[in-house]
């Protein structure tokens, strides 16, 4: 796992030089990979990012959030973060409470980053329009709240980036 943490990192940047952009939409979803993983990213205002990552042979998300303003965060630190999907009738928390890790980009920035089960949080990014992160569980304490608008496409393109950086065959019926 942590070579995905320090992969996540290198590649927070959106123009950082350890990543090459592979697929691009006009809504701000990039596909990017490194030598040994794929990222779907996307930059929001005030240069908070939301970046995803996949490993197909062990079912797990990787995502990371940054918050510029969450100067108090130490590295190593966890956090407890409520995971909140929002759709216009619907309001899901069914993630509940995960654990975040904090790491320190080179400029200081904080990421929080919490693993979650793969194909579970690939389809919920994939059909919710929200999702947010907060303290307590309220609006009141929220960390961050980003848009999913164009994130099917981008998680489809991360599926399919995933399984030829790990060398598997797509319909493999065993990690579908």
């Amino acid at each position: 796992m942590y070579r995905y943490i320090l992969a996540l990192v290198a590649t927070l940047m959106p123009y950082s030089a350890h990543a090459n952009v592979i697929q691009e939409w006009n809504n701000g979803w990039q596909i990017r990979t490194t030598d040994e993983n794929c990222f779907a990213t996307r930059v929001y205002e005030n240069d908070d990012h939301l970046v995803i990552t996949y490993d197909p042979t062990e079912d797990k998300v990787m995502m990371s959030i940054s918050d510029p303003d969450a100067t108090s965060l130490r590295a190593g630190q966890t956090v407890d973060l409520h995971v909140i999907f929002v759709s216009p009738s619907v309001l899901d928390d069914g993630w509940g409470v995960k654990k975040f890790t904090v790491a320190k980009h080179e400029n200081g920035l904080s990421q929080m980053i919490g693993v979650f089960e793969g194909r579970v949080m690939l389809n919920d990014l994939s059909r919710y329009d929200v999702i947010a992160f907060s303290i307590d569980g309220t609006a009141n304490r929220m960390v961050g709240s980003y848009s999913l608008d164009g994130s099917a496409k981008a998680m489809s393109a991360l599926k399919t980036c995933a399984f030829a950086m790990y060398g598997l065959n797509p319909n493999d019926p065993f990690i579908q």
